[in-house]
């Protein structure tokens, strides 16, 4: 970190200049730039024979524009091909207007962005914003041509408001949060994103933590026409159920899924009802690409046959979490048994058991994964 109370003069701009080549992510409010030093910067780097840029290395850029008028003139003093830039909006006591959002996108847009593949904008809750504050934002990211990843946080997003960004292609990563309380809004919201994103590769899609209801597959069967999906992760309030049929379908939809994850907010052991079974379907959908899995599974009900499960053992997923209503201790021999004989059927010798999402793991989870190996070398 550089923090520069007053613009550099004689010994310090050769500090400074020492320092901003080294410089590749800036995050600054643009009320903190006062139009002086944003003018001695100028002049400055006018007089320099070695580079016309403040930072000649930045490649990304953080922005909380609570002064939208002084942005054009920074924005000017870097380089025109940085990568990538976070919109922080609508935070603080600057609330977020159709007009402040259009001195925002007018400023961003003032020169050519060339090299922009990362578009975050990050819209806080505090102040209710107008109707189509977004509009011109949504603009400026539809102009983009090699933008790769977009990521979209608002409290109001809408279905309707997403479809502004127009069709983008050649976008492949998509982190989204959506506030709706319905399933149908939901559902329009996917459909949405599998219209304008066909060639999605990434999705990370968070649910409003109010909506506390089943997500079936006909709430997300919008995006099965993203056929190169790899990686999808979906948060939501609900105990996260994973069906024979949703995960059947998830496969014919997308056949090369690297990483999964059902994420619920608020894990409660007695409320995880995606049995361990589900594994084996999981395991004829993706038993060849799967790499990470991030699905909560309950122990409960029968596990197919050892010959079943050993036809379409996963080659390269690493781990999954048991969060049991039984202490593994307190099972039944015959049951403990099972449950390793499973695993040790269907996973591969560097897979693990683990008890929670941060991957810590008990000593009695230990002892379980102490057990399929010794099954797995047995079989």
């Amino acid at each position: 970190a550089f923090v520069l109370a007053s613009p550099p003069t004689g010994r310090m701009w050769d500090v400074f200049k020492g320092y901003a080549g080294r410089v590749r992510c800036l995050t600054l409010r643009t009320g903190e730039f006062l139009p002086s030093t944003i003018s001695y910067f100028t002049s400055r780097l006018q007089s320099e024979s070695d580079s016309p840029y403040l930072l000649p290395n930045l490649r990304q850029i953080g922005l909380e524009p609570d002064e939208p008028s002084s942005l054009s003139s920074i924005i000017h003093l870097l380089r025109p091909d940085f990568e990538a830039i976070e919109l922080h909006l609508n935070v603080g006591c600057v609330r977020l207007t159709a007009e402040r959002a259009a001195q925002i996108a007018n400023a961003l847009s003032a020169r050519p962005l060339l090299c922009l593949a990362r578009i975050s904008i990050l819209c806080g809750g505090f102040h209710v914003m107008e109707q189509g504050s977004l509009d011109p934002l949504f603009s400026l990211v539809h102009l983009q041509t090699n933008l790769a990843a977009l990521e979209l946080r608002h409290y109001r997003l809408t279905a309707e408001a997403l479809s502004k960004l127009g069709q983008q292609t050649q976008l492949t990563q998509l982190i989204i949060e959506n506030r709706g309380t319905s399933l149908e809004a939901a559902a329009a919201m996917f459909s949405t994103i599998g219209y304008l994103f066909p060639g999605l590769r990434t999705l990370k899609f968070s649910f409003d933590p109010r909506l506390n209801a089943e997500i079936g597959v006909s709430t997300i069967a919008g995006i099965s026409s993203c056929h190169d999906l790899r990686s999808l992760e979906v948060g939501n309030s609900s105990e996260g159920f994973l069906t024979s049929h949703m995960v059947s379908e998830m496969g014919r939809w997308w056949p090369c899924m690297e990483e999964f994850g059902l994420v619920s907010y608020r894990y409660l052991a007695r409320k995880i009802r995606t049995p361990l079974r589900r594994l084996y379907d999981i395991a004829q959908a993706w038993s060849i690409t799967l790499r990470l899995l991030n699905v909560p599974f309950n122990l409960g009900w029968d596990f197919p046959p050892v010959s079943e499960a050993m036809a379409v053992k996963f080659r390269h997923l690493k781990s999954i979490t048991i969060i049991s209503t039984v202490l593994l201790p307190n099972l039944c021999e015959e049951k403990y048994s099972s449950i390793a004989e499973f695993l040790a059927a269907i996973t591969n010798p560097h897979f693990s058991v683990h008890e929670s999402l941060d991957l810590s793991s008990s000593p009695e989870y230990a002892a379980l994964n102490q057990r399929i190996k010794e099954m797995r070398e047995a079989q």
